[in-house]
């Protein structure tokens, strides 16, 4: 698997060493607020084994996502394949330790496998399925250029999908390549000022997914899709 990194953030595959943190993780009620339930240690720990497992055989999975600055294990990102309603779909979703809330770093992480599923793994069209009551989730998806699409039910939980297509994701790395347009001087004193405005990735909450923190674990079709529908898969 290619190495992926944002400014603040380096990912790598979770191993056995990462059981504490993990574990922590899943067991804190507040990062689990929009999942069915916590997770025991031992149940992270067979989660850990299914994402080795993964690494073996597939070019999406879950990943150790690692403050450089601290070097210290924050939490979990990656893409997974996801089947909606019948059809597959690569999904962003991450899970970051509490104590890292706040300060953008969901919409970071978000971001860099956006670009990871477009640039090198040429998806389509990848998505995020978030809970309705999860406000920063919906906020990150739109910190990643994603729109509300629709409702549809994952895991027997009414949700909703953002998303967002190759083609819009090209015209956002356009946009951004484009130099700053010089902007009128204003004059000096005029009683007023401006600010940028603050990041949506605020409130605290698990974003990227709606309801289970290993939904990569779920029998899915293993191969990445080349376009957005996928034959429905026998129940």
């Amino acid at each position: 698997m290619k190495t992926i990194e944002s400014d603040r953030i380096r990912f790598r595959k979770i191993t056995e060493d990462d059981l504490d943190d993990l574990a922590a993780l899943y067991a804190d009620p507040d990062v689990m607020r929009y999942y069915p339930r916590t997770r025991s240690r031992e149940e992270t720990q067979e989660c850990i084994k299914t994402y080795q497992k993964k690494y073996e055989s597939e070019t999406v999975c879950l990943m150790a996502a690692i403050h450089k600055r601290e070097n210290k294990f924050i939490g979990r990102c990656g893409i997974m394949l996801q089947e909606i309603e019948g059809e597959i779909f690569p999904e962003v979703g991450y899970m970051l330790d509490k104590f890292f809330w706040r300060g953008g770093l969901g919409s970071e992480a978000a971001i860099a496998f956006r670009d990871f599923g477009f640039r090198e793994l040429k998806y389509p069209k990848i998505i995020s399925i978030i809970h309705p009551l999860n406000l920063a989730s919906q906020g990150v998806a739109k910190n990643m250029g994603m729109t509300y699409e629709r409702t549809a039910i994952y895991d027997n939980v009414e949700c909703q999908i953002y998303s967002i297509t190759r083609e819009q994701w090209e015209s956002l790395q356009k946009a951004e390549k484009q130099p700053e347009k010089e902007t009128a001087k204003e004059p000096i004193n005029n009683g007023s000022a401006s600010a940028k405005p603050a990041s949506v990735d605020a409130e605290p909450a698990d974003e990227g997914n709606a309801t289970k923190p290993d939904v990569a674990d779920k029998k899915a079709k293993k191969t990445a899709p080349k376009s957005s529908k996928s034959k429905r898969s026998k129940r």
